[in-house]
């Protein structure tokens, strides 16, 4: 089998190979080319030339055009989405007079690398408080807590000890978005309080998430004219179940039982302003709750449990 692979973090289409003179033998029927997505977001394209099939006495030759591609590797809905980049430096927060609820937070499990955005200025003392949890029979030992400024400095903290909570806590020194990030491995962390908006967030891979439940809300810039949000389970059997909420209020999408990604595209909506949508996130009715994940396509990848929490581009405050 000719496969091509879109690795976990690739962003846009992969491709541009051209098949001259190919021949596949196999002894068997089976397929002769296959597309395994990890990114969830790409598409095989500019793949063109022959193809020559023997399988037993079968012999077929295929001139490779996109319908076929089609046909044979289906592309991802978001696979032609123009990718958002995300300039972490260009964040603020969309209501800078909200204010942070020093009291427990809504705690949303994480597992693998977990990456949080925290807005701050110069001088204020920052402190976000973190647990890290056992999974099951998994061990574990302390996890490394790494504080990134918005110049890209390093700020160091305490580490996390195994089943115990730790405070990261730091004066800031600048400005700006500093990225908070960890990771539990097959364990979990969770926020428990935080003294700034806390934001969740991925590089060029769906954010993953851990039994959770709730509101969750993003952003759409203006200007965006096709955009996706998708939401999957994490494994054979695992399941989630989401509700899409625009805007005005209005809910326009909703699946049960999400094993496979299903995505909510929407497309020649250019805006003049940026939009706060919500996404709500609940147990499945069948299958296991473990795992899941929600990918956000063509607009940043920025996920707040509250509106006050959400940061958005700067250009976003400057209409």
């Amino acid at each position: 089998v000719i496969q091509f692979i879109a690795r976990s973090g690739v962003v846009g289409q992969i491709g541009g190979v051209t098949f001259k003179d190919c021949v596949v033998k196999a002894a068997d029927l089976h397929p002769v080319m296959a597309f395994y997505d990890a990114s969830y977001i790409s598409a095989v394209e500019n793949v063109t030339g022959t193809l020559r099939v023997e399988q037993g006495d079968r012999k077929v030759e295929y001139e490779l055009t996109p319908a076929l591609f089609q046909k044979w590797m289906p592309a991802s809905e978001a696979g032609n989405i123009t990718p958002y980049e995300t300039d972490i430096s260009r964040l603020k927060p969309l209501d800078a007079s909200a204010k942070t609820d020093s009291g427990p937070r809504r705690k949303v499990r994480q597992r693998g690398l977990s990456q949080y955005l925290l807005y701050a200025t110069q001088g204020e003392k920052v402190s976000v408080e973190f647990s890290y949890h056992q999974l099951a029979k998994y061990t574990g030992d302390k996890i490394p807590v790494k504080v990134t400024t918005p110049s890209g400095k390093a700020i160091p903290v305490d580490s996390i000890p195994f089943k115990q909570s730790a405070t990261c806590a730091f004066k800031a020194p600048e400005t700006g978005v500093y990225r908070i990030t960890c990771d539990p491995g097959a364990n979990f962390v969770t926020v428990d309080q935080s003294s700034h908006q806390v934001c969740l967030t991925s590089e060029g891979a769906p954010i993953r998430l851990m039994a959770a439940t709730g509101d969750f809300y993003f952003w759409v810039p203006a200007g965006v004219e096709k955009w996706a949000v998708g939401v999957f389970g994490g494994g054979p059997g695992e399941r989630v179940s989401a509700r899409l909420v625009d805007p005005s209020g209005k809910q326009v999408w909703s699946e049960q039982n999400i094993a496979e990604p299903k995505l909510y595209t929407a497309t020649g909506q250019q805006q003049a302003a940026g939009k706060l949508w919500r996404l709500v996130l609940n147990r499945p009715t069948e299958g296991a709750f473990e795992d899941h994940y929600v990918l956000l396509v063509g607009i940043p990848s920025v996920l707040a449990l509250t509106p006050g929490e959400i940061l958005v581009p700067a250009e976003a405050l400057q209409k």
